[in-house]
């Protein structure tokens, strides 16, 4: 028999502050700390996060050269509700931290932002009525526009 996925276990990060970004996920998704790991000399570099109504959780493992390198990836989007959507605005307005204005995108809505470390995100929530206008049409891979905001030099 072969081997086959039965889902995803969790999504590491690479961060440049521990204590930034584990700060700017907890305020601005409600993640809740489920474990911390120390390296071998003794400090804690990462931290492993329940994501409420998730089925995974997420880790931010702090290495700031790699978490450099990976500054324009967008490695993962966060689904949410519409109307949750529209309320992240406001702790993302309370940490400083850039983000778009909610825009009506392939398949739904979404909200761009950097988090703490720089790494970009993206908030997204399925909409069935926007996804049967754009039908199975393909839809080309998007390049920066108001909700990509590059990061700053």
């Amino acid at each position: 028999m072969a081997a086959r996925g039965t889902g995803v276990r969790h999504i590491t990060i690479w961060v440049s502050s521990l204590a930034r970004s584990r700060a700017g996920y907890e305020q601005v998704s409600g993640l809740e700390l489920a474990l911390t790991f120390e390296d071998e000399d003794g400090v804690v570099r990462v931290m492993r996060f329940r994501v409420p109504g998730a089925d995974f959780e997420l880790a931010l493992r702090e290495n700031p050269a790699l978490a450099a390198a990976l500054e324009d990836a967008d490695p993962f989007v966060l689904a949410t509700t519409r109307e949750a959507l529209d309320d992240r605005a406001t702790p993302l307005d309370d940490l400083g931290s850039w983000h778009s204005p909610t825009v009506t995108a392939s398949r739904g809505h979404a909200m761009g932002f950097r988090d703490p470390g720089g790494m970009q995100i993206r908030l997204y929530a399925d909409d069935p009525g926007v996804a049967a206008q754009a039908g199975n049409r393909v839809v080309p891979r998007s390049t920066p526009t108001e909700w990509q905001r590059p990061r700053s030099p």
